[in-house]
């Protein structure tokens, strides 16, 4: 099979989805992205509602899609339990959430310290908005009171929200950018476990991880040439919410969060049907690779467990020869 063969998996899997493929991530994603404007009110809650809401969500849709290839209709109820679904045993590490949080934060911390360094080195030197003159005026007064900082904030209002805007939004979109990778690139197991409902949750996480390790190469290649619109259309949404929070909320809060919140809309809300029908090309594309990974972790197991037998065996004997 070919990397151009991709395409045409996928647009098979979308025409197996059908319309209601639309209409599924259209309303569970507007109101899951609804949930999140209430970063609006403060902006700590999007570190709770992505990983708590939006993503179970996320999952949700992409199973109640797939059961309604074989179905006429699922129930409000039955939408329920796909959503319970995923903090079962057996789809709970589909996205490997925690694992995506650590590293995209790792890779934050080193983008940040990198970006704020240069950006406020390169703020200063031009003397933007009077940035040294600023600076000065705090640095002089290294011990100043809570109403001298007041002062100097409200003094200075416009120059502190554009400083916030520029450090604080780039960081947090190349965050989620870093998130979303990792989530997404993790998405493909969730078909090889529903292709596999026998087996337990933690054997599809070991050999999706023994797939990501061992076909590295043909893995990202199939995962890239069929989702980068799903990266273009993140950065496009993120750029024009960002605008529209700026326009018309102007902090780094509103920026991000209006950023974010249409990013994920027009991602998944609109392309969502394309994006899961990609994913299960890829899944596709490397079926064979997942069976041959399965047959080898069970030769692997069949070969300790007999080990294991075999020393058992061995200490029995001794055990007895001791006893005569």
């Amino acid at each position: 099979m070919k990397y151009s063969d991709l395409i045409s998996i996928s647009m098979n899997n979308y025409r197996k989805n059908g319309f209601i493929s639309h209409v599924l991530f259209f309303f569970i994603m507007l109101l899951a992205c609804a949930f999140l404007l209430l970063g609006l009110l403060l902006a700590d809650l999007i570190i709770f509602l992505i990983p708590f809401l939006f993503i179970p969500c996320f999952f949700a849709v992409q199973i109640a899609v797939i059961l309604l290839r074989e179905q006429e209709m699922i129930s409000f109820r039955g939408f329920l339990r796909c959503y319970a679904n995923y903090y079962s045993e057996k789809f709970m590490s589909t996205f490997r959430v925690i694992k995506a949080i650590l590293w995209s934060l790792l890779f934050t911390v080193i983008f940040g310290f990198i970006y704020m360094m240069s950006l406020n080195i390169g703020l200063y030197y031009t003397n933007f908005m009077g940035y040294q003159s600023i600076m000065y005026d705090i640095t002089s007064n290294i011990q100043l009171s809570i109403e001298e900082i007041q002062r100097v904030f409200y003094a200075h209002r416009e120059f502190f929200e554009y400083l916030m805007i520029f450090n604080n939004v780039p960081v947090y979109f190349f965050y989620s950018l870093c998130f979303l990778f990792f989530i997404t690139r993790n998405n493909v197991s969730l078909f090889y476990r529903l292709d596999t409902m026998e087996l337990l949750g933690q054997a599809n996480k070991i050999i999706q991880e023994r797939i990501l390790k061992k076909y590295r190469k043909e893995y990202y290649l199939a995962y890239f040439y069929t989702n980068w619109p799903t990266f273009l259309l993140f950065i496009g949404g993120f750029i024009l919410g960002g605008y529209v929070g700026f326009l018309t909320i102007g902090t780094y809060t509103g920026v991000f969060v209006l950023g974010l919140v249409l990013a994920l809309f027009i991602t998944f809300g609109l392309y969502g049907p394309f994006y899961i029908s990609s994913n299960e090309a890829i899944y596709i594309f490397l079926k064979d690779k997942y069976k041959l990974e399965f047959e080898s972790m069970k030769g692997e197991l069949n070969s300790t467990l007999a080990e294991l037998l075999e020393r058992m065996n061995e200490e029995e004997n001794k055990k007895d020869s001791d006893e005569s």
